[in-house]
């Protein structure tokens, strides 16, 4: 006896009688047109006549046909007879919500059917990873709950402002985030704010890295703030910690790296690792996070874990890449710095991550070589995302003194300010 063929929750008659709702009275799709997209629905024939009844300029059923004729899509929807009909198989299209909902909750429901039914299969792969399952659905939820956001209209907007702005002035208050421990960047910035995507770009060794781990590490050891991760997709966790060791105790990288210590040197790289030990911050060096799916997976876990995170940093966006499948790589950067302004947002953290210039600010003679935001790497959609550029310059490998210039900020403007880089033991200050 044949297995039955398991059918995706549907109903015909419910994208039906939504379909002659709007043909009835096309008015109603100012109301309905951001509730339901064309993927809403189970028969592609009606998915196709919903698209075009949305872009009709007046809605009227005989101009749709003719669009849907142009198209060469009329046939396939049923031809216009079956269109006519929708319009005349409702009376009213008062009902319309009512149909909307039942379209998009049948919708959800096929989601989820082919979300686990898909990870069922998946399960049976002895190939595949559990965790790489696990985080492809923790996506694809993600991806469910995000088209269910609910707007806040401006007078929730103005208020939530408004009591904001006088419980800072209530409490004396003058920063928007945690302060990251640099005076060169919280002096402009006012701390890190939730919700924000900052870019820190630079050319390659100029201190990238450096910069990050002194924000996390002095972020990390203020007991006001929330939990910190820093995804390390370059070196491992533990070259990280070396570089934060020699951060903390001021004894050289290069000493740390061979054990060639001096006597005076072990007391302070014990003091050090004491620290080190006792701060909110986890270091995740394993090459799975350079899926961006794997990553948001584990910072959403984490920010579960513990009750909310102070930061994420990412160490760099151009060794990430996607499940998705894309026509080109910037395309691919795009949706991954889609997805790490997304995750700022859903997560009410500031994201910092680093990026690559590309080459063309090498060409640059002389002065010139500093950093521009068209010198973002592989994609401008890096500059759009960002809500923070920051870009890093160095004379040469060998200067102390690096440059940090606010390409972008909202609320901010443009700036510019020096620090001290101590390249042998990766200081900032």
């Amino acid at each position: 006896m044949g297995q039955s063929v398991r059918v995706p929750p549907n109903s015909v008659e419910m994208e039906q009688a939504l379909l002659g709702s709007i043909l009835l009275n096309p008015d109603v799709r100012t109301k309905i047109k951001p509730l339901i997209t064309p993927e809403d629905f189970y028969r592609e024939s009606h998915a196709a006549i919903y698209q075009a009844a949305i872009e009709s300029e007046n809605g009227d059923a005989l101009v749709i046909c003719e669009d849907l004729r142009r198209q060469g899509r009329l046939d396939m929807v049923g031809g216009q007879e079956y269109v006519l009909n929708l319009a005349m198989a409702v009376h009213t299209s008062a009902a319309i919500e009512y149909y909307g909902k039942q379209v998009v909750e049948l919708s959800r429901q096929r989601q989820l059917f082919h979300t686990f039914e898909s990870a069922a299969l998946d399960a049976l792969d002895m190939q595949k990873d559990p965790d790489t399952i696990m985080d492809e659905v923790r996506y694809k939820l993600r991806e469910m709950n995000r088209k269910l956001e609910t707007t806040q209209t401006n007078l929730e907007l103005v208020q939530e402002i408004h009591n904001d702005i006088e419980e800072r002035a209530k409490n004396g208050q003058q920063t928007v985030g945690a302060l990251c421990g640099i005076e060169a960047i919280d002096s402009h910035l006012f701390g890190l704010e939730p919700k924000t995507l900052l870019y820190i770009a630079g050319r390659p060794s100029i201190g990238k890295t450096a910069i990050a781990l002194n924000m996390a590490q002095n972020m990390a050891k203020d007991g006001e703030v929330k939990h910190i991760l820093f995804f390390s997709l370059e070196m491992s966790a533990e070259a990280v910690i070396r570089r934060m060791l020699a951060s903390e105790s001021g004894v050289y990288l290069s000493r740390i790296r061979s054990g060639n210590l001096a006597e005076y040197q072990s007391p302070l790289l014990i003091k050090a690792m004491n620290v080190l030990a006792d701060i909110n911050l986890t270091i995740l060096g394993h090459p799975k996070y350079k899926k961006i799916e794997h990553l948001t997976a584990v910072a959403e876990k984490a920010e579960g874990e513990h009750d909310g995170l102070g930061a994420i940093f990412v160490d760099h966006i151009q060794l990430m890449s996607s499940m998705g499948k894309f026509q080109n790589r910037h395309l691919e950067i795009s949706h991954i710095s889609n997805e790490l302004k997304s995750m700022a947002k859903a997560l009410n953290v500031p994201v910092v991550v680093l990026c690559q210039l590309s080459r063309e600010v090498e060409k640059q003679p002389g002065m010139k070589k500093k950093p521009r935001l068209e010198h973002l790497k592989e994609s401008g959609d890096l500059e759009q995302d960002a809500d923070v550029v920051i870009g890093l310059y160095r004379e040469d490998h060998e200067s102390e003194i690096m440059e940090l210039g606010g390409l972008k900020g909202r609320d901010v403007g443009t700036w510019k300010s020096e620090v001290c880089f101590d390249r042998f033991t990766q200081k900032i200050s």
